[in-house]
């Protein structure tokens, strides 16, 4: 079972340090800065509402900093808002993904999509540093009418060591909201990934189910047709990777050619995140048949028992089945 990197790669690192507070927050009477000539940093928290320096960051986490007056966006960058964790005596950048929007700048880790979690954000028991540079020219974070931070800001903080590692933010068992398919065959799905808005090769789930897909291109010789299936919220990678009996097929997923009875080879990727356009985490089981697909064939996708939500185990995604008819020819669909 290969297991390739996501359609929407993030940045990635690792390692233990023990971190000690070097600031706090300025008193704040609250407003938007008033007619202060600097910039003010408000507040440093997480989503959850830990304050830092906190040792309870959830790993899905997201860093919020909020600023005193609207950010010149071109001055939030990787060197002007550092996040580093200490690896083997090097610092490095987390993977995840650094946002400003108007006073707010944001920093979502990303989502484990491995089954060791080594490619998460935030690492479990791991400390981190974060440094919002100011007064520095060219490096200083400024606002829209060019005021900056007087000095540099710095924090300290560390995942959760112990569980729960995750906050369940959506609440409920993950659930099937849509499906995406490569219908232009340039090897890549036009999504987000979040099936709460509809993109360019995303079918929706409707009212009674998920619809019948018509004409799915066969795919290429060297580039077989690959779908995805949207959930709702994000899930445990084990439970989608897994292969217990070792057969280098995951136990999660059949793909059946229902016309010939016969399970069709396939790898897949898990695709995570959080959509900033949309507020909402989502999760895409990508999957990727072995070889082009049989032509003018009535084909399921059966999602099978045991697929979990990624911050509350106990709950699984329902047993439901996908089908789809392939083109009868190999043309590309226009």
């Amino acid at each position: 079972m290969s297991q390739q990197p996501s359609a929407r790669p993030f940045v990635s690192g690792s390692a233990v340090i023990f971190f000690f507070f070097l600031g706090g927050l300025p008193a704040c009477s609250g407003g938007g800065g008033g007619g202060s000539s600097t910039l003010e940093l408000l507040d440093a928290r997480f989503e959850s509402g830990a304050k830092l320096p906190t040792e309870e960051a959830f790993l899905n986490d997201r860093l919020l900093l909020v600023f005193s007056a609207p950010l010149n966006p071109t001055s939030v960058t990787l060197d002007s808002v550092q996040i580093r964790r200490e690896q083997g005596g090097f610092t490095i950048q987390p993977p995840g993904e650094l946002i400003v929007r108007d006073r707010e700048i944001s920093f979502t880790p990303a989502l484990p999509t491995q089954l060791d979690f080594s490619d998460a954000g935030w690492q479990r028991g791991e400390g981190y540093r974060v440094r919002i540079r100011g007064n520095g020219p060219g490096l200083s974070v400024r606002s829209r009418g060019g005021r900056e931070l007087p000095r540099d800001r710095e924090f300290l903080f560390r995942a959760r060591a112990t569980e729960p590692f995750l906050r369940d933010v959506v609440g409920g068992p993950p659930r099937i909201v849509g499906v995406a398919f490569d219908l232009d065959q340039d090897g890549f799905l036009a999504t987000d990934g979040d099936g709460s808005t509809l993109d360019e090769e995303e079918i929706l789930r409707e009212s009674d189910g998920l619809p019948v897909v018509l004409s799915v291109p066969v795919g290429l010789a060297m580039r077989p047709s690959r779908f995805g299936i949207l959930l709702s919220e994000p899930i445990l990678p084990a439970s989608v990777l897994r292969d217990l009996n070792l057969d280098t097929f995951v136990d999660s997923l059949l793909l059946v050619d229902q016309d010939q009875a016969r399970s069709l080879a396939f790898d897949v990727e898990l695709v995570q995140g959080f959509n900033v356009e949309s507020n909402r985490y989502f999760s895409m089981i990508s999957v990727i048949p072995r070889t082009t697909l049989p032509r003018g064939a009535l084909l399921e996708a059966r999602v099978l028992s045991g697929i979990v939500d990624l911050a509350s185990p106990g709950l699984s995604l329902p047993v439901e089945t996908i089908l789809f008819e392939t083109d009868v020819d190999s043309r590309l669909r226009q």
